[in-house]
């Protein structure tokens, strides 16, 4: 691609002030700015690689890869990939940006993409996670209905659309979409789970008991499951049971903190209980 000389001269200066290791993001964000309008992605990429060896500062990299991303993004317009879904390098960048906090980044990335790939369910289940995080409930349904509609037998959006039905308080609706998981992958621990802790919401101890020891059937070190089989135990009043499972989650996670906490309120309540029982056994 041939640059025009106002792109080269302002390319050329910006390198001269970088000189590989200034962390100024202006200069960079400019410098990134200036070689992916000119078509010259590749070329930004061989110097952010450069930057991070230099030890970049992270937010800085996260933007410039955006910068480049977009710029890819726009040259893929003219010749779309016969596929429903983005290029792995992409999708591992949309994770990037979002396992640093970075959701609005994240989502205006996918946003973009979807121009290229409307038809991925992968991306609108991912711009739905993403929604979520930021509590905005109607646009993470419509990313994840979106991508059910796409990809029917995809099951995280079918899981993720019962958290987010479950956070409204629609915990019956998310039952409905967590067996929706399930007849995709009848082994799937998490629905399981999830179907456990809607059924707890609603009050039904019992059948929420019972999902999570089919998880721990299927799961015997899953600490998740035995610590909420503890918690439907004991707001059954069956101490002694929760103790038990309590101390099941903390053998298979010895650091969790939650788990211990349970395990140690469920020890006083037992003790409690034992001593208003029998109030004359010290007489």
């Amino acid at each position: 691609v041939c640059l025009c000389g106002a792109t080269s001269r302002r390319i050329t200066i910006i390198a001269q002030r970088i000189g590989g290791t200034s962390s100024d993001r202006a200069v960079w964000v400019s410098y990134f700015e200036a070689l992916s309008s000119a078509g010259k992605s590749s070329r930004a990429r061989a110097i952010l690689e450069l930057g991070k060896q230099n030890n970049l500062q992270p937010e800085i990299v996260t933007r410039l890869e955006t910068i480049v991303l977009r710029a890819e993004a726009g040259n893929g317009m003219q010749h779309p990939a016969p596929r429903n879904d983005p290029p792995e390098l992409r999708i591992k960048l949309l994770a990037q940006l979002y396992e640093s906090g970075l959701h609005r980044q994240m989502i205006d990335a996918a946003q973009q993409l979807l121009e290229s790939f409307p038809k991925s369910a992968l991306l609108h289940n991912m711009l739905g996670t993403a929604y979520l995080d930021l509590r905005q409930y109607k646009l993470d349904r419509a990313g994840y209905e979106a991508a059910i509609a796409l990809a029917p037998d995809y099951i995280l959006p079918h899981v993720n659309l019962g958290v987010t039905l479950s956070l409204m308080g629609h915990f019956s609706e998310a039952i409905a979409h967590y067996w929706n998981g399930l007849k995709i992958d009848p082994n799937d621990i998490k629905s399981i789970i999830y179907i456990g802790n809607a059924l707890q919401s609603k009050g039904d101890y019992e059948a929420a008991v019972e999902s999570y020891r089919n998880a721990i059937a299927l799961a015997p070190d899953c600490a998740e499951a035995h610590n909420n089989l503890g918690n439907a135990l004991e707001n059954q009043g069956n101490l002694q049971a929760a103790v038990t499972s309590y101390t099941q989650a903390l053998v298979c996670e010895p650091k969790n903190e939650q788990n211990q906490n349970n395990l140690t309120r469920a020890r006083q309540q037992l003790g409690a209980t034992c001593s208003s029982k029998n109030p004359t056994d010290k007489q």
